[in-house]
Parts: C-alpha cells; sequence; structure tokens
C-alpha cells in the first residue's frame, strides 16, 4: 500500500539501456514526485525518504512555494545516501536553515549539478546556495559524452524540467523499478562469476 520505488542515480540515464527508454529529449535529473524512495540497506534495515512534488529529499511544499533561503546542489552526501533520515548534512542543517532545499541525487557529476542547479535551483533565485562537491564527481569525461549534459556548457540551455515535472515523473515511474531489475540482475552476473574465478 506505498507508494515505493527503488533509488535511481543520475548516472543511470547515461546507460544506453536505460537511455533507450527515455524521451528522446530528456536527461531527468530527480527521482519521481511525491514517492517513498527506498535508498539501501547497509545497515540490515531500509533507509528511505519521501520525496517533494518534484522528486527531491524535502518537506512537501518546500520547493513549490518558490521561497526557498539555501539550496544545496550535490551528489550522494547532500542527498543524505544511505543515513538515516534526519542525520544528513543537509537535515542537519535544516535545524538552522528550515527553507533549505535539498537538490542532490546520488550519481552526481559536475555537469549534472550544473543542470540541477540551472533547471531547479536558478528559477527560485535563493540568496545561498551550497554546490557540495567530492572529489570523485569533479571528473566530467563520463557526463561529457551525453550531448544534453554537455549542452549545458552552453550559456541559457534548460530542458525546462521545472515546468515538465508531470512528464518526469512520468517516466520516472516508468524506469524505475524495470532499471533496477536490471541492475541488481547485473549484480549477480558479476558475484556469480567471481565465485568462479
Amino acid at each position: 500500500g506505498i507508494d515505493a520505488l527503488p533509488g535511481m542515480s543520475r548516472e543511470w540515464p547515461r546507460q544506453p539501456r536505460v537511455r533507450q527508454q527515455l524521451p528522446e529529449d530528456m536527461f531527468p535529473l530527480s527521482h519521481a514526485a511525491n514517492a517513498e524512495i527506498v535508498e539501501c540497506n547497509e545497515a540490515g534495515h531500509y533507509v528511505t525518504f519521501h520525496t517533494d512534488e518534484f522528486g527531491f529529499n524535502n518537506p512537501p511544499g518546500l520547493v513549490a512555494s518558490g521561497h526557498v533561503d539555501v539550496a544545496a546542489v550535490g551528489a550522494s552526501f547532500t542527498l543524505g545516501h544511505c543515513v538515516q533520515d534526519g542525520e544528513g548534512l543537509v537535515a542537519r542543517l535544516r535545524h538552522t536553515y528550515p527553507r533549505l532545499a535539498n537538490f542532490g541525487m546520488a550519481g552526481s557529476g559536475t555537469l549534472s549539478m550544473l543542470a540541477t542547479f540551472r533547471e531547479y535551483v536558478e528559477p527560485l533565485k535563493p540568496p545561498v546556495v551550497l554546490w557540495i562537491m567530492h572529489p570523485w564527481t569533479a571528473d566530467t569525461r563520463d557526463e561529457m559524452s551525453d550531448p544534453i549534459l554537455r549542452s549545458y556548457l552552453e550559456p541559457g540551455f534548460s530542458q525546462h524540467l521545472f515546468e515538465r515535472r508531470a512528464e518526469v515523473d512520468q517516466v520516472m515511474r516508468a524506469i524505475a523499478i524495470p532499471v533496477q531489475y536490471e541492475a541488481g540482475a547485473a549484480q549477480r552476473r558479476v558475484v556469480v562469476a567471481a565465485g568462479r574465478d
């Protein structure tokens, strides 16, 4: 009875089999909206969070209100990946800055962070933006291979995802579970092959 979906990574749309399932003009940068996202189980219980109207780890209505004091852009550290609800970096900062919007998502690199900033943060015009980087996210070589992500190097390029949120939600709901099954099957094949060696 819970609207639950697996956690996605911003790396996944670059995979050919996932790319085939996406609209030609879309590189999604968020999860499905208003869904329970099942992130991981590294400590014996599943870590989940509920997405906002745009598919991010925020309280409902914060981003939709258009009034954000601080925006955080980044990868898994920003999202709070595999960390209990309320224990991640952004969740702790919200104690001091309750109107802090989290636009982090696992698997983000520099270009997908720039894309997220352009699509979701710029329209809100927050006075403070935290762009949270990790050395691994600074390498843009993989992301440069995607023509949509590469287009964000052009000033003013946008997919207009803020306005296309219903379409993004529909796409993410359609691919989340099949993509997770495919990723799980690929991981099992690696484990089986390693056991033979």
